[in-house]
C-alpha cells in the first residue's frame, strides 16, 4: 500500500494514515485491502505471524539447518480465492543477475485479520533462499513476489531489505 495512492477524500485520507501509518519510503506498514477492492499482495517478514517491513527495513539472515541461507518472508492476500495460492519469489542482492534465486511453490494460505481489521489470507514463514552471504552484511537484498488463485487472480509485492548477517555467520576474508 502507498501513502501516495488516489485521493481518498481528506477525512478517509486522514483515518487512514493515522492508522496505517507511513515510512521514510511513503509506504505503509503493509496492512489493509487495496483501495479498488481488486487482488493485492503485501510481502513481509515472519516465520509465524506476519510482520509489516518496508523497503529498506532490517531483517536478519538465518542460517539453515542443510547449510544455506534465508530470510524469513511471508505475505498478506487480498481478493483472492483460497486455500492455496501459486507462488513465485525471487532474491537477488541489489539486483545482481548472477545472484538471483527463484523459488515456486503451491503455499496453503489461512484466514487473518490484518492490522486494521480487513479480512486477508496469510502464507506464514517461507525460507526465502539467498545466495552466497557470508560477506554481505548491511547489503540490499531484493525480493519480489508474484501469487496466482486458481481463477487468474494474481498480484506482486517488491521489497528491498537490508540484510544483518550474524557475527558468527560471516566469511572471515570478507574485506569489511
Amino acid at each position: 500500500m502507498s501513502c501516495n495512492g488516489p485521493f481518498l477524500g481528506f477525512h478517509a485520507a486522514f483515518l487512514l494514515v493515522a492508522i496505517v501509518g507511513c515510512g521514510p519510503g511513503g509506504e505503509g506498514d503493509g496492512a489493509g485491502a487495496p483501495a479498488g477492492g481488486g487482488a493485492s499482495v503485501v510481502l513481509g517478514t515472519g516465520r509465524e505471524k506476519f510482520e509489516a517491513l518496508d523497503s529498506d527495513g532490517s531483517v536478519p539472515l538465518i542460517k539453515g539447518i542443510q547449510g544455506g541461507f534465508h530470510v524469513w518472508t511471508s505475505f498478506l492476500a487480498y481478493g483472492f480465492t483460497p486455500d492455496v495460492l501459486e507462488m513465485n519469489l525471487t532474491t537477488r542482492w541489489d539486483m545482481i543477475d548472477e545472484s538471483v534465486l527463484e523459488m515456486h511453490g503451491s503455499v496453503a494460505v489461512k484466514p487473518v485479520t490484518d492490522a486494521v481489521g480487513n479480512m486477508a489470507y496469510a502464507m506464514l514463514g517461507w525460507p526465502a533462499s539467498i545466495f552466497n552471504p557470508a560477506c554481505s552484511n548491511g547489503q540490499g537484498v531484493q525480493l519480489d513476489l508474484t501469487i496466482v488463485d486458481v481463477d487468474g487472480h494474481s498480484a506482486s509485492d517488491s521489497r528491498r531489505w537490508v540484510v544483518d548477517v550474524a557475527e558468527e555467520d560471516r566469511s572471515p576474508d570478507c574485506a569489511n
